[in-house]
């Protein structure tokens, strides 16, 4: 599922949101229920809420039990709007409901016209009444034609394993600074993943894959590229999950470690990569959210087609787009959002912003050169109908410092992160 060098497309971005709720303390209350009623689920089946539970009705639940309910029901993102009581010995779930099918239109401009990302498709976000998400879509991006198809079973249940299956086509141009050479890399291939139960005993969650995929380089110029092959590797991804979702003012913490190795059978070399992102989010009072995110990677060397990428897209907003070919890389973005209700479900949202990085490009050979800085600040605006799943109109406006100094505007249709 990570992928360096290809980033998911947005409906993908969907299926692996997570959305979590910390108890901050420890409570004796304990409640004895003995059946669940919901209202506002829509199409979505009860047996989905019951799925949630650490065990069946009727039994005795904790208060720290019934809020990680709570958080797991918002976690599902099918709702903007989520009350958990008890009151009798029922539990009430009454919610809001956002769309169940929309067209799944992306957009984000890069520093240049070319490194415009753009995609559209459809997504159901519960196919099956279980919230299992089904969606496809075909975009352009990383300046190359994109495809992608996924099935995805959420992963909150208490009790059960649940998986997600992804079919996918990409292309890259692969670019370098000093311009001597270039290549397009395409892949075609998929992944299986297995998601276990998810214990409301611990806040570790713990996600295994499997991935192959085809690997083809064309329209070579300045030079030979690199031999492509078939890659086979597998992924494991750790979890600290103690954050909650909300459209306008997310809270907690997200750490997500994880380890890919893998080899490319033809060209006979190893392909590793390591990753670890931590989200924070620390709001203040209802309407203002501190948000922040981490992230740092690394891959081997020796291959440019097997690096990772940072831009203004995923990165460093002001920095150019599919050029630098990182063997390693760290960066952090900050923002300050606050929302204004307009009604109707509609906010407005102005941020303040800065990003940094630090980064190891690759040359055109897979060899590591020196170590380089970014660093920008800005500011901008979301328009969020919370209505929509992981949808907003967003324009920020950056002031790049470092490498050099430049002013770059970015238009997108969801949160930078």
């Amino acid at each position: 599922m990570l992928d360096p060098g290809r980033r998911r497309r947005p409906w993908s971005a969907v299926l692996v949101t997570a959305h979590l709720v910390l108890s901050a303390s420890s409570h004796a209350f304990a409640a004895d229920i003995e059946h669940i009623e919901a209202t506002g689920l829509g199409s979505t089946r009860l047996e989905t809420l019951t799925e949630l539970l650490p065990r069946d009705l009727p039994a005795s639940f904790t208060e720290d039990e019934i809020a990680e309910l709570e958080r797991r029901v918002r976690n599902l993102g099918l709702f903007d709007r989520v009350d958990v009581t008890v009151v009798g010995g029922v539990l009430h779930v009454d919610v809001d409901r956002k769309e169940n099918v929309e067209p799944e239109l992306a957009f984000s401009s890069g520093a240049t016209l070319r490194d415009t990302e753009a995609s559209g498709g459809v997504v159901h976000h519960d196919i099956d009444g279980k919230g299992t998400l089904f969606g496809v879509g075909a975009g352009y991006g990383e300046r190359f034609a994109q495809f992608e198809i996924g099935l995805v079973q959420h992963g909150y249940r208490a009790r059960k394993w649940s998986w997600e299956l992804e079919g996918f086509y990409g292309g890259s141009e692969v670019r370098f600074e000093d311009g001597s050479r270039q290549w397009v890399r395409g892949r075609l291939g998929g992944e299986v993943e297995l998601k276990p139960a998810y214990s409301y005993a611990t806040p570790i969650r713990v996600e295994l894959s499997l991935r192959a995929y085809a690997e083809k380089s064309v329209f070579a110029e300045g030079g030979p590229a690199p031999r492509g092959g078939t890659f086979v590797g597998a992924i494991g991804e750790l979890y600290w999950d103690r954050w909650t979702f909300h459209d306008l003012v997310p809270r907690g913490l997200l750490v997500i470690a994880s380890a890919s190795p893998g080899f490319l059978i033809g060209a006979n070399e190893p392909r590793h990569h390591v990753r670890l992102e931590v989200r924070a989010f620390a709001p203040y009072r209802e309407r203002t959210v501190l948000a922040m995110r981490g992230v740092a990677e690394a891959v081997n060397a020796g291959n440019a087609n097997h690096s990772l990428l940072l831009g203004s897209i995923e990165g460093v907003r002001g920095l150019p787009d599919t050029l630098f070919r990182d063997r390693a890389h760290a960066y952090a973005n900050v923002e300050l959002r606050h929302a204004i209700d307009l009604g109707r479900r509609w906010h407005v949202q102005p941020v303040i912003f800065a990003d940094a990085a630090r980064f190891q490009v690759m040359d055109a050979n897979g060899a590591p050169m020196a170590a380089r800085s970014a660093l920008s600040v800005g500011a901008g605006v979301r328009l969020l109908p919370t209505a929509l799943i992981d949808t907003c109109l967003r324009v920020d406006v950056a002031r790049r410092l470092l490498p050099s100094a430049t002013w770059f505007v970015q238009l997108g249709i969801d949160q930078y992160f």
